[in-house]
């Protein structure tokens, strides 16, 4: 009797490799190098997953969403607590900087007007798509975080204090008070500098804001990104 070779197909379960989740193209917030964004489950959704219908987080699983991505010292600390103090007594001042309507429900008002600084200076608006404020992009990953435990929300906000707080000490200025080129002197400053916590400040930052601009149908031409090839279904309240 002949035996039968059995053979192992490969799973649609199986991870697609994370090289092939890479190419997303660096912001011009400077020459960081982005993390690979979580493979788990990928080729099923495709960058088609990711919409405003969508009620479960989009991080789930990738390490910013286990481990958070500030790394502290006791400096850090003290200097982020004084920042904290600071933004509560400026709460109106920061407040005027939002847009009317325009309420986050995880992020403090102070430190969420830096956060739409800090991706408006990311991605600004270009010729060939939108730019991230266009887009929502604060006000999505604000929504972000209220699907994750409160450590990687706490360290988002210890981020966006670190870039308010830290050119008031070299430049003699807050972040939000600093003209568009200052601004983008800064970030480039945190992204090559040789202190852990202003880099991983960056990196975590600049992925939150690249992640959730580049998964958006607006910004799939500039990137070379024709669409899913399964034809999607849209709920009908959604057009």
């Amino acid at each position: 009797r002949s035996r039968i070779r059995r053979r192992t197909l490969p799973s649609t379960s199986d991870p697609v490799p994370a090289a092939e989740l890479r190419g997303l193209p660096a912001s011009p917030g400077g020459p960081l190098s982005l993390p690979a964004l979580p493979a788990q489950g990928a080729h099923r959704g495709t960058l088609a997953a990711v919409s405003e219908s969508r009620r479960e987080p989009l991080l789930s699983g990738h390490p910013i969403s286990r481990r958070g991505f500030l790394v502290r010292s006791v400096w850090v600390t003290a200097g982020l607590g004084a920042g904290a103090l600071a933004c509560g007594r400026g709460d109106a001042r920061y407040a005027a900087l939002l847009p009317a309507g325009e309420t986050p429900s995880q992020i403090p008002a102070c430190e969420y007007a830096v956060l739409r600084a800090v991706v408006d200076r990311l991605v600004p608006e270009a010729t060939d798509r939108p730019g991230a404020i266009a887009l929502g992009v604060p006000a999505r990953i604000d929504r972000e975080l209220a699907y994750h435990g409160p450590r990687l929300r706490d360290d988002v906000i210890a981020a966006l204090r670190l870039v308010e707080w830290w050119p008031l000490v070299t430049q003699g200025s807050r972040f939000t008070a600093l003209e568009p080129a200052a601004q983008d002197a800064v970030l480039e400053a945190m992204a090559a500098s040789r202190l852990a916590a202003r880099r991983t400040a960056m990196q975590g930052l600049k992925l939150l804001t690249v992640f959730f601009t580049y998964t958006q149908e607006p910004t799939w031409a500039a990137i070379g990104y024709d669409g899913p090839w399964v034809p999607r279904n849209r709920p009908a309240a959604l057009g």
